[in-house]
């Protein structure tokens, strides 16, 4: 086996043999720490100089910024990047169109050319960097393009921000990175930074047959459903029972605090008010400030209104009336 001069490389035991983890180029002209890359990769879209590249499930691999140069308003990649996927880092100056296909790339480099990706000019040396993104629907990380330069910090979260922060590499330099071989993901959650769990994320259509009670609890975040095209005659949103589901509890409990200030409840037809609930119990229809128990802001039309106290038949209004009436001066 013949390495690099002054070449660092990782080795695994397997109980019998030590492994060499990634391949060594023989044939550099300097002393560097470096992990060739030693397959043929087919890129996904156009490779320019000095760009950090992810894979996608397609098998095809997509620069993190999209433009050509050391500029600062690159286009910030919007692909869905398998997790855990290898970062590579393409060595040289020859551009490579789209299902064009590469060699010169390595898993781990110290460069000092990571402003042909990045938008910030320069970092901060001897400290870690991150890239930012967050997991879309499908489980897939997808960069934080908020802004030119939101997809990559030197700072982990302090707070829950819904955030996936993946570690690139070192800064040795204010422009000089070290890109690393592996690359754990990390998020704030619970109290604290952790490892990402993608166990944590799941399907809504996973939600099956669950073994224990079901909870969502958060502090200030807001939780929002949004069915963007029609279900034809299906329901959108329905809570059932069974048969044999008996007893004395409700199909849906709504119920603010003691002593809270929200409406537990208020139903819409588009911009037209139906149901409301305010904060004291009481309920409009038609209105979202009911003065009494119970208020009605329109007109109404009944059947039967009749004292449940008085006498059986001693109704007020016994619906008979062949047009519509007024009725005024209800007294029991």
């Amino acid at each position: 086996m013949t390495l690099a001069a002054g070449a660092t490389v990782l080795m695994y035991y397997d109980g019998t043999y030590f492994q060499i983890m990634g391949s060594q180029r023989t044939a550099d002209s300097n002393t560097y720490d470096r992990t060739y890359w030693g397959n043929t990769i087919t890129a996904g879209a156009a490779i320019y100089d000095y760009k950090l590249l992810m894979q996608k499930a397609d098998g095809k691999w997509y620069p993190l910024t999209l433009e050509t140069g050391t500029g600062t308003t690159k286009t910030v990649s919007t692909e869905a990047f398998t997790i855990n996927s290898p970062i590579l880092y393409y060595a040289t100056t020859t551009d490579v169109a789209a299902n064009g296909t590469l060699t010169n790339v390595y898993s781990e480099i110290p460069t000092a050319y990571l402003n042909y990706t990045a938008n910030q000019a320069s970092w901060t040396s001897q400290l870690p960097i991150y890239l930012v993104g967050t997991i879309d629907s499908s489980g897939n990380f997808v960069l934080d393009n908020t802004t030119y330069t939101s997809f990559m910090t030197q700072t982990l979260p302090t707070s829950e921000d819904g955030k996936v922060y993946v570690l690139l590499g070192y800064m040795y330099g204010t422009t000089s990175l070290r890109l690393f071989q592996y690359h754990p993901m990390y998020e704030y959650r619970n109290g604290g930074v952790r490892p990402y769990a993608p166990e944590a994320f799941a399907k809504w259509n996973n939600l099956l047959a669950p073994s224990g009670n079901l909870s969502l609890s958060h502090s200030t975040y807001t939780t929002s459903f949004n069915w963007a095209t029609g279900t034809s005659t299906n329901n959108l949103f329905s809570l059932t029972s069974d048969a044999s589901s008996n007893g004395t509890g409700s199909i849906l409990n709504i119920q603010s605090g003691t002593g809270s200030t929200l409406s537990p409840l208020r139903v819409r037809a588009g911009s037209t008010e139906s149901i409301f609930v305010n904060s004291s119990g009481n309920v409009g229809i038609g209105t979202t400030s009911p003065s009494s128990l119970f208020e009605v802001a329109g007109s109404v039309e009944l059947t039967n209104l009749y004292d449940t106290a008085a006498a059986t038949g001693d109704n007020f209004f016994d619906g008979g009336c062949s047009a519509t009436q007024t009725v005024s001066g209800i007294d029991s």
